[in-house]
């Protein structure tokens, strides 16, 4: 048996952010890509905001990920940084309705 064990503590909430900017960042070019004239401004409007969502997830993930680097792999802490994963989803899935409420008005 090899003495060396490699922990993953916020690879799931790592994984979370990346995706969760990734599909802000989708919302925010599809919008952009809307040619509608009388929708352009409202398609601005949701892209920037879309693009503010990508950039505040993607800035807590590089915030995230340099603490993640800097802790190393000597703790034997209770793997609780993966446990964030579900209210990130529920911040997820609220900016999301709210993206779905801009498109709707």
């Amino acid at each position: 048996m090899s003495a060396i064990s490699i922990r993953f503590d916020g690879l799931f909430l790592l994984v979370a952010l990346a995706l969760g900017a990734a599909a802000y960042l989708l919302v925010a070019l599809v919008a952009l890509a809307q040619r509608h004239p009388a929708k352009g401004a409202r398609s601005r409007r949701i892209a920037r905001l879309a693009g503010a969502m990508a950039s505040a997830s993607l800035l807590l993930f590089a915030i995230l990920f340099a603490w993640w680097t800097r802790q190393g792999t000597g703790h034997k802490d209770i793997d609780w940084l993966d446990l964030l994963v579900f209210p990130w989803i529920a911040i997820f899935l609220a900016g999301c309705w709210h993206l779905a409420r801009r498109v709707t008005r």
